[in-house]
């Protein structure tokens, strides 16, 4: 992530109004930040939000928060604020708190709301949180919520919390601090507690090396003498952690409740990323292919049955359950770039793998993907190798924008190249996969070209897609509009003919289009400007050496 401030809007205009609350929310990337976001944007009747969501270190999926970040509800304006370093002496800033340094502090002040809640990235709230907060903090410089315990895994209700955070004067740390209540419960007037803010920066215990934890201490101890108003519902859900110095107490304590009201925000994957895989005629390959990127932890994995005569699909299902099946709606002509744009529609992953059926990955790919990549770059094979052009790595929000595959590449070649251009065109970098991370499975033409429409050859193929693709960015280039397919269509079938006739004769065959008068220019009575693209496709004379036609590499 590069460092900055960032601002999300479902508003095409800045906001200047005061928000009516704030939400304050630092992390370190867990993937239960995509819980606690998706909590504070079905908040409801509690206004405008401002979710202020500051980063201490880079330690997990960034990719898929920003996503989420970066498409908020109408009722809800973000700030992501990444100062490119950690402001905690836990990983070498300046300030003693443990868990986000000076960040709790700063966004606090940078909020545009007097009201703030804060929420933690390992929990969540109920929807009505923030509106009975604020209905419970008039008149007064702060308030508070009851909280819940969750199971830390599968997120399932525990019971409520009614011993540690209660409030002033109770609970088992009455003694101690005089009560307390968990931050994730708070609503703070900054108007009137500004004092306080600093103190969020402060550890109260500490672990070694100068920093520590139990800031929330020193600022409750502010508060205590502070007018204070209470919810009284428990809209707070908290996970108990294993780590947690009170876990034992908590876990004795734990005792069966009424769950009927209990609030689950969306749910996200954990898969990291997701692997397209297309099969028609090729279960052979797949055998070989699939139980390889099957065992790779945290990757979904989608086969894309495009009819296959084989009925891939029911193999995959019934030996890899875990395996997602994509079949299309109905039997059509085989077409690789749609059957790769099916897959990629089901994909949750923040990135996406593109991988061909007769592909072996090898033991060391899955460390790859677990490395940090370059969202604004995607990952090609090395194109020595022209059996591993197809299959790359890119961000499914790259892949997005850039259109997914182009559906009129028809038959063998060229969708690749294209989507690599346009990807090129919409601001990623092309970088380059190990080479010793992939490796094709040899087999001849014969199955190359199984289920393509046209002539059984790589010249052919490839001149109709070199002439597609020349009249598709000539033509676009001129401004000439591309999107209706009954045109497309048009254009495709007279580029196969023209293609077959010149492989057949010598003669040269032209593909042309008249382009008419260009609009915006002045009109001279008695003469006319007329504008004709014309492609032409011939054999050419041998050449000395007597080479056959063939491909040739002209990047």
């Amino acid at each position: 992530m590069k460092a900055g401030l960032y601002l999300y809007s479902a508003s095409p205009a800045p906001r200047q109004d005061v928000y009516d609350a704030a939400v304050i929310l630092p992390t370190i990337g867990r993937w239960t930040t995509l819980q606690a976001i998706e909590s504070v944007y079905a908040q409801v009747d509690a206004g405008v939000i401002q979710l202020l969501v500051g980063v201490d270190v880079e330690a997990g999926d960034f990719l898929r928060i920003e996503q989420l970040l970066q498409s908020p509800p109408p009722h809800v304006d973000v700030a992501l604020f990444y100062p490119g370093y950690s402001t905690s002496m836990r990983h070498g800033g300046v300030h003693t708190s443990g868990s986000g340094g000076a960040l709790r502090t700063i966004l606090s002040y940078l909020a545009h709301s007097k009201y703030l809640c804060y929420l933690d990235d390992d929990n969540w709230w109920a929807p009505q949180h923030v509106s009975a907060l604020l209905r419970a903090v008039k008149g007064k410089a702060w308030a508070y919520a009851g909280r819940s315990f969750v199971h830390p895994e599968h997120d399932h209700w525990q019971c409520m919390d009614d011993w540690e955070s209660v409030g002033l004067n109770g609970g088992v740390f009455a003694a101690e601090f005089g009560g307390w209540v968990d931050p994730n419960c708070l609503i703070i007037d900054k108007t009137q507690c500004a004092e306080a803010l600093g103190l969020w920066s402060n550890a109260l215990t500490f672990k070694g090396q100068g920093w520590g934890l139990a800031a929330d201490r020193r600022v409750f101890a502010w508060l205590r003498d502070k007018p204070v108003g209470a919810t009284g519902s428990y809209t707070v859900y908290y996970r108990i952690r294993a780590d947690d110095p009170n876990f034992h107490n908590r876990i004795h304590r734990l005792k069966p409740i009424d769950a009927s009201q209990y609030y689950l925000p969306a749910q996200h994957s954990k898969k990291t990323a997701a692997l397209v895989m297309v099969c028609k005629g090729r279960l052979a390959h797949l055998q070989q292919s699939l139980p390889r990127v099957a065992a790779i932890d945290g990757l979904q994995v989608i086969v894309v049955d495009d009819d296959c005569p084989q009925h891939a699909g029911d193999w995959v299902e019934h030996n890899y359950p875990g395996v997602q099946v994509v079949r299309p709606p109905s039997p059509v002509p085989f077409n690789l770039a749609r059957a790769r744009n099916l897959g990629a529609a089901t994909v949750a992953a923040p990135w996406i793998v593109f991988m061909d059926a007769d592909v072996l990955v090898a033991p060391e790919f899955s460390k790859w993907l677990e490395q940090r990549r370059d969202p604004d770059c995607f990952y090609c094979n090395d194109r020595a190798v022209p059996e591993l052009s197809g299959s790359f790595v890119c961000t499914t929000r790259s892949f997005k924008a850039a259109g997914g595959y182009d559906e009129n590449f028809r038959g063998w070649g060229g969708e690749d190249s294209d989507l690599y251009r346009r990807l090129e065109q919409a601001g990623s970098t092309k970088a380059q996969i190990p080479a010793a991370l992939w490796a094709p499975i040899p087999h001849d033409d014969a199955m190359r070209f199984a289920f393509d429409a046209g002539p059984p050859s790589k010249v052919a193929a490839t001149l109709r897609t070199n002439c597609y693709s020349a009249i598709k960015y000539d033509l676009q280039g001129l401004g000439l509009d591309f999107s209706r397919q009954a045109q497309l269509d048009a254009i495709l079938q007279k580029i196969s003919a023209s293609v077959q006739a010149a492989m057949a004769h010598p003669a040269v065959q032209e593909i042309a289009f008249d382009l008419g008068p260009r609009r915006g220019l002045m009109m001279v009575q008695g003469y006319s400007i007329r504008r004709k693209v014309v492609y032409q496709i011939s054999q050419v004379a041998s050449t000395a050496s007597g080479r056959k036609p063939g491909i040739v590499n002209n990047e």
